[in-house]
């Protein structure tokens, strides 16, 4: 970047707050997106200036020059490169500044007893180029007393963006270069809700932590945050957080919704839905298809051992023989249970090794198999698959023609499985 932008940086965007910190200098999340990678890395991310900044509106840079448009510090439309107020530069004057005569503002009102609209113009001029004038005008409607206005979609509702919406002021505002021959610099149309807007947004009890206000322990029912993070219970809703008590961001540490069956992990925000898929302690069904027992995962072992004791192998090998049928078998070893599938297709047979547990887990386990034929092996070596996991392309398959080699046309063999840890 040039050596007359970084004041241009510092005015554009976010003003004070700023999505980025660079060498010191503050650089906005638009100009961070043409940093080299090298300058990138560099650059340190400020989360809590972002979340104040998501409550601010921004003047446009060339608000000093007449430009009366606002946005949030994250607003994907490219306003600012197509300012009408940017081309009046004063090229006597310091960089970035515009030099502007302003006419006296005209206003024109109307109302009819249910609708006001309230009409402005005003007229400018470069005081380097008396010949170089525009006109900014902007129209704003909006009902009056208990009289409102509604925007209402076409029947066409395919849209899932498309609502009616209730209560709204409709602004039309631009700006018009008035030459020798005349040119639309801009046009914008606004719809702005005056209905207010509900500050709290509702999310599932995650954990037993108190009212930011009253400090009294929530309950399990559904209970509320506000846009700053601060947990609040229904009596509290209205009021304003005394304090910060917990802001759900990546530092906040949260307990697992099954803390009152057993587990007593914490773990980040951004971490707790996969743990809690893959938690010992969920509600599970008993891995034999014909028991419907349900439990934790450590009463699943126990009622392995004590109810189903001839189902299931308690041994890291398993020696088998297999044919033309899909078959399961239960291993129990290492103190953990693995399921052990085999599928029969047409042109190839196929095995998987299921760890019951989470895929962080099952990382740890690999297994062999092992198939015997008359005076030949075959050797395959593959990895456990957690029971969340997608199984394709982690199993292990054998050709049919190699396994019909020593037994003709008759598929039977036998099959050694050994689970590694």
């Amino acid at each position: 970047m040039s050596q007359s932008q970084p004041s241009s940086v510092r005015q554009s965007h976010s003003e004070s707050v700023r999505r980025k910190a660079y060498c010191d200098h503050g650089v906005c999340g638009k100009c961070y997106k043409i940093l080299p990678p090298s300058e990138k890395q560099k650059c340190t991310r400020q989360i809590g200036l972002e979340s104040l900044a998501e409550i601010l509106a921004f003047p446009c840079r060339y608000d000093a020059q007449g430009c009366p448009r606002t946005f949030n510090w994250c607003d994907e439309t490219n306003h600012e490169s197509e300012c009408p107020y940017r081309t009046l530069l004063d090229t006597n004057a310091d960089a970035g500044k515009r030099s502007l005569i302003f006419w006296p503002k005209d206003e024109m009102s109307c109302e009819n007893g249910r609708v006001r609209a309230v009409f402005k113009y005003e007229v400018e001029e470069n005081k380097y180029a008396n010949e170089f004038k525009n006109l900014r005008y902007s129209l704003k409607i909006r009902g009056m007393g208990d009289n409102v206005i509604a925007i209402k979609c076409n029947d066409n509702r395919s849209s899932p963006h498309c609502e009616d919406l209730k209560n709204v002021e409709l602004s039309l505002e631009g700006s018009i270069f008035l030459g020798a021959k005349p040119e639309a610099l801009y046009n914008d149309i606004k719809i702005e809700s005056l209905v207010p807007e509900n500050p709290y947004q509702t999310l599932d009890s995650l954990t037993m932590r108190p009212c930011s206000y009253c400090k009294a322990p929530l309950d399990n029912k559904t209970h509320n945050y506000c846009l700053l993070g601060h947990i609040s219970c229904s009596t509290c809703r209205e009021k304003m957080c005394k304090e910060c008590v917990c802001i759900l961001d990546k530092k906040s540490r949260m307990l697992c919704r099954n803390y009152q069956r057993g587990c007593d992990q914490t773990l980040k925000f951004d971490q707790l839905h996969q743990h809690q898929m893959d938690c010992a302690y969920n509600d599970l069904k008993c891995p034999l298809q014909t028991c419907n027992e349900k439990g934790a995962l450590p009463w699943i072992k126990q009622h392995l051992q004590i109810d189903h004791p001839d189902k299931v192998i308690f041994n890291t090998e398993l020696s088998r023989k297999f044919s033309n049928r899909d078959d399961t078998v239960i291993v129990v070893c290492y103190d953990n249970i693995f399921k052990c599938v085999y599928y029969y297709y047409k042109t190839f047979v196929e095995f998987f090794v299921t760890y019951v547990g989470s895929s962080d887990e099952a990382m740890q386990f690999s297994y062999e198999v092992t198939v015997s034929l008359d005076g030949d092996e075959l050797f395959r070596r593959g990895s456990c698959s957690s029971w969340n996991d997608v199984m394709l392309q982690k199993g292990i398959t054998f050709e049919k023609q190699e396994l019909l080699r020593a037994n003709g046309r008759k598929l039977c063999f036998d099959m050694n499985i050994r689970i590694l840890n």
